[in-house]
């Protein structure tokens, strides 16, 4: 394909080639596919679906400050295309966990045990009448409940 050729495609557009000064924070996430200069159709891949969305959301704004930064009205519209695995987010190292969790340290977890263990344990209740374990008075409230519900209650209205 000939140099003209790929100018005429958009393949060779100063918006292409000079993309990450000219959208600044937002080429950390987007990379620059393709430049329609007929249509003035700016054609962006997204490097992930929460860049994608913010790509999107951006999009008038986006047009007026790369037509502000180049002086004239070559951008009209911008397409973002979605990720693709082997594109802008799959060549960055993904973050590991040891970057994220602190390291633990042994003495610290050993003393946490020690502690854990010397903590007095909850009482464990029997739930049989009478039976050990139980709280004194408990089988008085108990009985006491078991006499007020076999009682006949009285409806109002009737003698």
């Amino acid at each position: 394909m000939t140099r003209e050729m790929q100018r005429s495609f958009g393949l060779i557009s100063p918006v292409i080639t000079q993309w990450a000064s000219l959208a600044g924070p937002l080429a950390h996430g987007t990379t620059a596919v393709a430049f329609d200069p007929h249509a003035g159709e700016l054609i962006l891949r997204a490097a992930s679906p929460a860049w994608l969305t913010q790509t999107r959301l951006l999009g008038p704004a986006l047009v007026r400050h790369l037509n502000e930064r180049m002086g004239d009205t070559t951008v009209r519209t911008v397409r973002v295309l979605p990720h693709q695995p082997g594109t802008l987010a799959a060549t960055r190292p993904a973050p590991s966990r040891q970057d994220h969790e602190p390291p633990v340290d042994s003495t610290a977890m050993a003393a946490a045990e020690r502690q854990r263990r010397s903590l007095p344990r909850e009482p464990t209740l029997n739930l049989t009448p009478n039976g050990p374990g139980r709280p004194a008075g408990d089988d008085i409230r108990t009985q006491a409940l078991l006499r007020a519900r076999s009682r006949p209650r009285s409806v109002p209205g009737q003698h």
